[in-house]
């Protein structure tokens, strides 16, 4: 009967005689990865995840040492973008082939379901615009309550900053 050490070494053996890195490869090589792929905004937004704590649990492991338990710990310390951003690790490293089999199941992968979202209320408007101090944001805050307008897509809107009726 062999030992559980040996059939690694032995799985080892032969994974390294397909890809030599294989057996070191650790996740923070898949990070850097995936923090490559789509546009600058979306990279600079998987950089910051990918820095957050919970990816310190499996950041130096090697990959093909990492079990089950390690993803589910991971998805643990974190939140709905922890789930979203360590599904993509996974299936990066799949699809590379770094990651010879799953290591969680589709049907193990946790449902992602984000915080409600909501309006600020009428007494939470007051108290902000009591609480400004800067009258031109004051009245900012007014118009987009009366319009009913994000403050992100009212910013959006507005091409420039108003500076008064054009001169001659």
């Amino acid at each position: 009967m062999r030992s559980p050490e040996r059939n690694l070494a032995l799985a080892k053996t032969y994974l390294s005689a397909h890809d030599p890195k294989m057996v070191t490869r650790t996740w923070s090589a898949v990070m850097e990865e995936l923090a490559t792929h789509g546009r600058e905004s979306s990279q600079a937004r998987c950089r910051c995840e990918m820095a957050s704590k919970p990816y310190t649990l499996i950041r130096h492991k090697p990959v093909i040492q990492t079990t089950s338990e390690d993803s589910l710990a991971v998805l643990r310390a974190g939140g709905a973008a922890t789930a979203n951003y360590l599904r993509r690790l996974h299936n990066l490293a799949l699809g590379l082939g770094w990651l010879a089999w799953p290591i969680l199941a589709p049907k193990a992968w946790p449902k992602v379901r984000p915080k409600l979202k909501r309006a600020i209320t009428d007494p939470e408007h007051k108290r902000s615009v009591a609480a400004e101090q800067n009258s031109e944001r004051r009245h900012y805050y007014k118009i987009l309550w009366h319009t009913g307008c994000a403050q992100t897509d009212g910013s959006n809107c507005a091409p420039t900053r108003w500076t008064g009726p054009p001169k001659p």
